[in-house]
């Protein structure tokens, strides 16, 4: 029969195995959501002809649009207006640049 130390020990093991479990399955399933809206945002530029001067700029602006995206993709999701939001060709752009 196992001793208590013994029990307690794979506990801790079993518990340890299903955290990590859980930040992998998270982790897997941000970068799926990342992978998605960069192909989103690749689309949109090929669709409003958008050409960034370099890699930080791209950045930023991917940075940017995610975030647009997600406050659309929210507004639409709560359903309590007669109007939906969607993508144009400021969709890279913050209100202040706006």
């Amino acid at each position: 029969m196992a001793s208590k130390n013994q029990l307690h020990h794979h506990f801790t093991c079993l518990a340890l195995l299903i955290f990590i479990l859980g930040v992998c399955e998270a982790t897997s399933r941000a970068a799926l959501e990342d992978a998605s809206m960069y192909e989103r945002h690749q689309q949109w530029m090929v669709q409003f002809g958008r050409v960034y001067k370099d890699t930080n700029e791209r950045q930023k602006r991917f940075q940017i649009f995610k975030q647009n995206m997600a406050r659309i993709d929210s507004f639409n999701a709560a359903n309590n207006k007669p109007y939906k939001l969607g993508m144009n060709q400021f969709a890279d752009l913050t209100n202040q640049e706006f």
